[in-house]
């Protein structure tokens, strides 16, 4: 399918791996956007579990196939959330704006929250999942460099997903891919063939799980009152308070 211009914020995850000919690995999707006049990246907490790796190894890239990585001068988790929640499965990155080399950062390569187009949702509408799966993604023959490559494929809603706060994609088709292992922490959009409009598509969510088939995403608002939890709980420590990091209940999932 045809890329539409949102999908520029998605980034492959790649980790540090010191003293060894390429001193990066690379495993799962996560993506860039500007909310609250700040920027962050999310991805999925189970893609890090899986490859044993810890928050302060991640390094995220300013655009894809490039070694120019973003300072990620925060990390959050929300274990405290209900642990029947999937946003216990998000990890969240604040971005340091302070030391972007702007010889390499491109707005065009963050999705806008703060200026999102405002269109209504129906349920028959066109979806577009962007990641970065394992079997295009890897280390080269030479154990050098790292191969980064997108993949799109298209879905409409599906049913109630069985996972708790999170809704379902019926794929269609699975984008000749003979896995999807590396599509964890990819957005969701709504296609921009649905307003046509070239420049305009919706972010709706995070993928969480799926299969070739299926994709399970939680939905774009329980990610901003992720970070709104985040941000009321920097105000708590900068007080000097503690910082239990309980959701209120205008941040539940």
């Amino acid at each position: 399918m045809k890329n539409i211009p949102a999908v520029n914020c998605t980034r492959p995850m790649c980790y540090s791996v010191p003293n060894t000919d390429c001193p990066y690995n690379i495993g799962g999707t996560c993506f860039v956007v500007r909310f609250r006049q700040r920027l962050w990246a999310f991805t999925a907490k189970h893609i890090l579990t899986n490859l044993g790796v810890s928050p302060n190894q991640v390094m995220i890239p300013y655009i894809v196939g490039g070694y120019h990585f973003f300072n990620l001068s925060d990390a959050r988790t929300f274990e405290n959330y209900p642990t029947d929640s999937d946003c216990t499965d998000i990890v969240l990155f604040e971005i340091d704006e302070n030391t972007l080399d702007m010889k390499h950062y491109d707005e065009s390569t963050v999705y806008d929250l703060d200026s999102e187009p405002d269109f209504p949702i129906t349920g028959d509408m066109l979806l577009a999942v962007h990641g970065f799966p394992d079997e295009l993604n890897k280390i080269n023959d030479e154990g050098t460099a790292l191969i980064m490559q997108r993949a799109s494929i298209s879905g409409h809603f599906g049913d109630r997903s069985q996972m708790t706060g999170c809704r379902e994609i019926d794929l269609l088709g699975n984008g000749n891919l003979k896995s999807h292992s590396g599509f964890s922490g990819c957005p969701i959009f709504i296609a921009s063939s649905e307003f046509n409009q070239p420049n305009a598509s919706k972010l709706i969510g995070i993928n969480l799980r799926g299969t070739t088939s299926k994709k399970h995403y939680l939905d774009i608002i329980a990610l901003k009152k992720l970070v709104d939890v985040h941000l009321a709980n920097q105000i708590t420590e900068q007080g000097g308070a503690a910082n239990p990091l309980q959701p209120s209940a205008s941040g539940d999932c």
